[in-house]
């Protein structure tokens, strides 16, 4: 794998498609996770509800831009000429008749219905059901359009559900202990630990049966470098996670008690955490664009 990136060209349009791509993955799911975290932490997430309301405003802004930009990045690579394909309406109407151009419509809907205002309950469900339509986007591309696609389908669903839970509760966690106190702040961090371990697992099982479902086997080796990479980015994204959420639950004692350094501690492991998914989602971001044999 090393030596296929190492021989790549590496131009300007490659960089710009695969951090958009990236970006995208990010934004998507933090927008998703603050919904998710809302709904499974409403008494948490009333006590911040000025920041998620923007966090989540914010995260579904910053996704429509990527969505957009790497629509228009993808259509510039096929086709060579974006502008003349905006000009061309039968050119522009294949760009989005596409499998990618159903996808990045439903999903930019879908982050549309997550921008609606108001904390109420038809806003909330509004917006859940943006967030719906955001994960189901995700599965009209990729691996999941292979057979058995819907069983593919809902494992993708679960699988990208546990992800944008951890990344959506990450900011909120990080300001609970100074918005919320220490002992409340440290309930909010052992229910979202608990929670934690629990996605960590539906995402490792998910994951698990998609690779099936793509190279027919579970463990290494597999008969391509892309394989192997989705194998090893499993195994180590839920190694450090399933580890991240055991700190949480060691951390929660502490934080209770008022410590200052665990709350320190908490805030520098959620860095961490942000870090290593940042780079996971860019990494997937350059296989599936690259696309390694």
């Amino acid at each position: 794998m090393l030596a296929m990136i190492l021989t790549l060209e590496w131009d300007a349009l490659l960089i710009a498609r695969i951090l958009a791509k990236a970006v995208t993955y990010y934004a998507c799911l933090a927008a998703i996770g603050t919904v998710l975290f809302r709904v499974l932490h409403k008494a948490a997430a009333h006590e911040q509800k000025r920041f998620l309301c923007t966090w989540l405003r914010m995260s579904a802004v910053v996704a429509l831009a990527a969505t957009a930009s790497a629509w228009a990045l993808d259509v510039q690579w096929l086709f060579g000429d974006l502008m003349a394909v905006l000009q061309d309406r039968a050119m522009l109407a294949v760009s989005l008749q596409s499998d990618f151009g159903n996808a990045v419509l439903i999903r930019a809907l879908g982050l549309l219905l997550l921008l609606w205002p108001g904390w109420n309950r038809t806003g909330h469900l509004i917006q859940f059901g943006g967030a719906l339509l955001v994960l189901f986007s995700f599965t009209l591309v990729g691996h999941t359009v292979k057979e058995p696609r819907y069983l593919m389908g809902a494992g993708i669903l679960i699988h990208l559900a546990a992800l944008a839970y951890w990344i959506g509760g990450l900011a909120p966690i990080f300001r609970a202990p100074r918005i919320m106190g220490a002992q409340q702040g440290g309930r909010l961090v052992e229910g979202f630990g608990r929670n934690a371990v629990i996605a960590v697992g539906a995402a490792v099982v998910t994951g698990s049966l998609l690779i099936w479902g793509i190279t027919g086997r579970f463990l290494l080796p597999t008969t391509s470098a892309y394989e192997n990479f989705l194998v090893l980015k499993l195994l180590a994204f839920s190694g450090v996670m399933l580890l991240a959420g055991l700190n949480k639950l060691v951390l929660t004692p502490r934080l209770v008690e008022g410590q200052s350094k665990a709350a320190r501690s908490l805030r520098i492991s959620i860095v961490f955490e942000a870090s290593i998914i940042a780079f996971v989602l860019f990494a997937i971001a350059a296989a599936t664009t690259v696309g390694w044999p």
